[in-house]
């Protein structure tokens, strides 16, 4: 392998200076921040629509054949829950929602538009709770998803949970969007707001997975060099 430790200019004659599309390519499928970018009006959009119970978004996003699990990680991303809270709440979920059904069914009772609401967990709990599960990781997205019972179960969470008792547990006070249903300036104006944040850091993560690639190539050249 030829031997490179020289001065600055000759290592600049034989770098590559600039990313190149390959790794720009890659790059794509581990970022996911672009893609909630560009559909955030359709997220908004949905939304706003939703007006008549705190379950139509369900109904909503089908109709729309919005992917479910993009839609999750939007939610995700709004309410800044991240994968290490959702394997908190995984991890402790028994002991956080303590209230069951006459069947044994965890609920999380909850408020929308000042009324009182009992969802009943249909998945929840299950072992290993993970963005990998709930297919909002990089891979996962690759490939659009219906609601399950599972999707379904983590989405009234991010919506309501911090309206239910149970608030003050694993961030669940961050999960507050479903009270903004039916409000559509509020709505807005909140989701454009965590975005602008999500837009600054777009830039870092892109920075931080195209590193990744880099130093994955690097590896694969000296093995075969």
């Amino acid at each position: 392998m030829p031997n490179y430790v020289r001065d600055i200019t000759t290592l600049q004659s034989h770098a590559v200076m600039w990313w190149t599309e390959k790794s720009k390519e890659e790059n794509t499928t581990v970022s996911v921040i672009p893609r909630l970018l560009e559909t955030q009006e359709d997220f908004i959009s949905i939304l706003q629509l939703s007006k008549n119970s705190p379950t139509q978004i369900f109904d909503l996003v089908k109709a729309a054949e919005f992917p479910a699990n993009l839609f999750l990680k939007h939610l995700a991303v709004i309410s800044d829950y991240d994968g290490e809270l959702i394997q908190i709440l995984g991890r402790n979920f028994t002991t956080i929602f303590t209230k069951v059904d006459q069947t044994g069914n965890p609920i999380m009772n909850y408020v929308w538009r000042g009324n009182n609401y009992q969802y009943i967990f249909e998945s929840m709990p299950v072992k290993g709770l993970s963005n990998k599960k709930l297919n909002i990781d990089g891979n996962g997205l690759k490939l659009d998803k219906s609601f399950d019972s599972l999707k379904r179960d983590m989405t009234m969470i991010l919506l309501y949970a911090s309206t239910s008792n149970i608030s003050g547990y694993a961030g669940l006070d961050a999960c507050l969007l479903g009270s903004l249903l039916g409000n559509e300036v509020a709505l807005e104006r909140h989701i454009k707001q965590r975005y602008i944040v999500v837009s600054r850091i777009t830039g870092g993560a892109n920075a931080n997975s195209l590193g990744q690639l880099a130093q994955n190539y690097i590896v694969k050249y000296l093995k075969v060099n």
